[in-house]
């Protein structure tokens, strides 16, 4: 199959589609820069693609990663990427908006522009060029970005987008540039403008906007109310957590069950903290149509309703635990229910329910974290085993990443190997005595970027040596660890085994002879030294953060 037949036979399936005449010198192109599933659960993108295409005179795309099959097919003819939309070469566009969910995923940013045939680095990029705009909540430190993207929407942009796109109709590319460091929410690295992140308040009606085959997303609330000091965006937005009205949402549902969509896939930060969500899913099920709903809070988990639709259209459980302990909780000001509270959900969803599969979230490496609170995690996942020989349990383990503009900014991150050696710790905690020996040896070998089987029924996954590196590269770094992430991307490091130990020497003694200094972004920041996002300013007060940062010290005596 070629790229074109490819696209179209995508396009046959989706729903809500406006398109206009393609005008290149007014052309937009939006971009995930991931596989065509997670274009479609974008809702940044189905936000942005409903905004511009209002807007008279400008046509706007979209494009993403497509299968490795027609990757290799585009390499070995020497073709450009194309649209999703018209299948024109995407480097034909004016502009060019790449959605960012995670640091992670600025490998795939470098993948993306090679497959469009566009310069990488925007020193290399003519006035002919595509102009590169980048946004996305992965976007909090947007300097390890700045030597490949001209623009960066921070925050929320529907309005921002509006005036950026309306200005561009009569400009050049250099007057673009220089007008819009005045649009607020936008940095451009050129100026060096500072700027902070926008938080829109209000909501726009998206159900006439949605792409959509029998399954089709709902954006019910916006924003997190937890305020956990680890998390940007639960931290940033918590003062800001506002969701969309019961009436809204039912006619978004309907209007799409009306056009043929069988599952309804709720959109939230935070599913449960909506006042009315068992409304929300009894309307759904009133219309015939199945309902999925994640991430879930256990705090929020007080209705026999809600496990019954978990059962009936999920078939599995997911519990963000984040913190190992009950005292880890308190330190971070995870506001959730205790150990206790977590097992007796799941202990109801198996035996009065039915409910056999689990997934549990955790973050260790947190601040004053000792190995027994680590240990916590292997002794709650044994509990639950011990309830049944048919349990399944798929165990999500990721080191803490201090993220910007919140309390642990500053605190250090744990090197790759460290991390390792803790989760091995747990593992062999979740074995039996008689499997420990025969499957120790091979445990690091066979420790993949996900998974590691046990026969009692436990997966644990876990982040990537390589994906450690980058989060540690790009969270705090500045303009240089992007530059040093783009030259292990370069090197090929990211085609290697994401979880060998093998690969973890070959990346260190790289970054050792080129980049000495590397350890440096993985150490604890003193407040005395200057942050390199300090110009873009955080939506909670600089002050507020620091002081917070000095009390958990204090508190803790780290």
């Amino acid at each position: 199959m070629n790229q074109i037949k490819y696209l179209k036979k995508i396009l046959l399936n989706e729903r809500g589609m406006n398109l206009k005449v393609f005008n290149e010198k007014k052309s937009f192109l939006l971009v995930s820069v991931s596989d065509y599933s997670s274009l479609i659960e974008n809702m940044g993108i189905q936000l942005l693609y409903y905004i511009i295409n209002k807007i008279s005179g400008v046509s706007v795309e979209r494009s993403f990663i497509p299968v490795e099959k027609i990757i290799n097919e585009l390499k070995s003819k020497n073709q450009i990427l194309k649209s999703l939309e018209s299948q024109i070469e995407v480097n034909k566009f004016n502009m060019i908006g790449i959605s960012i969910s995670n640091p992670l995923q600025l490998p795939n940013f470098f993948k993306w522009m090679e497959l469009a045939k566009i310069p990488i680095l925007s020193s290399d990029r003519t006035e002919n060029d595509p102009l590169i705009i980048m946004g996305g909540i992965g976007i909090s430190n947007p300097e390890p970005f700045s030597k490949f993207v001209d623009i960066f929407f921070l925050g929320d942009s529907q309005k921002a987008i509006k005036k950026f796109v309306e200005l561009s109709k009569n400009l050049n590319k250099k007057e673009l540039l220089k007008k819009s460091k005045n649009i607020k929410g936008l940095y451009l690295p050129l100026y060096k403008n500072k700027t902070i992140p926008i938080i829109e308040k209000n909501f726009i009606r998206l159900h006439d906007s949605r792409f959509v085959k029998k399954v089709a997303t709902v954006m019910i609330d916006r924003g997190c109310d937890y305020g956990c000091d680890f998390c940007q965006y639960s931290y940033n937005t918590g003062k800001y957590y506002r969701f969309n009205s019961y009436k809204k949402i039912s006619t978004s549902i309907n209007y799409l069950i009306k056009n043929g969509v069988k599952k309804i896939s709720i959109c939230s930060a935070t599913s449960c903290s909506h006042p009315d969500i068992i409304k929300i899913l009894k309307f759904i099920q009133k219309k015939n149509a199945k309902s999925e709903i994640y991430p879930i809070n256990a705090t929020h988990l007080n209705s026999d309703f809600m496990l019954e639709q978990i059962k009936k259209n999920m078939g599995e459980l997911i519990l963000n635990l984040d913190s190992p302990s009950n005292r880890l909780r308190k330190i971070i000001k995870r506001r959730s229910m205790v150990d206790d509270d977590f097992f007796n959900i799941i202990k109801k969803a198996y035996h009065t329910f039915k409910i056999k599969n689990f997934s549990l979230f955790y973050i260790i490496n947190l601040p004053n974290e000792k190995e027994n609170d680590r240990l916590k995690i292997s002794k709650f996942v044994n509990s639950i085993l011990n309830l049944g020989d048919d349990i399944k349990i798929d165990l999500f383990i990721n080191p803490l990443f201090p993220s910007p503009n919140t309390p642990l900014e500053r605190y250090k991150m744990e090197l790759p190997n460290i991390t390792l050696s803790r989760l091995q710790r747990i593992w062999d905690h979740i074995l039996l005595k008689n499997e420990k020996e025969c499957i120790k040896k091979k445990l690091y070998a066979s420790w993949s970027h996900s998974t590691f089987l046990n026969k009692k029924g436990v997966t644990i996954k876990i982040i990537s040596i390589i994906d450690q590196f980058i989060e540690g590269l790009t969270l705090r770094g500045d303009d240089f660890s992007g530059m040093m992430v783009y030259d292990l991307y370069k090197n090929n490091f990211f085609n290697l085994d994401k979880n060998s130990f093998d690969t973890l020497k070959k990346i260190k003694k790289f970054l050792n002879k080129n980049y000495p200094f590397w350890k440096k972004y993985f150490k604890e920041i003193s407040l005395s030294e200057k942050l390199p996002f300090d110009h873009v300013k955080p939506i909670v007060m600089e002050k507020i953060i620091i002081n917070r940062y000095k009390k958990i010290k204090k508190l803790l005596n780290f």
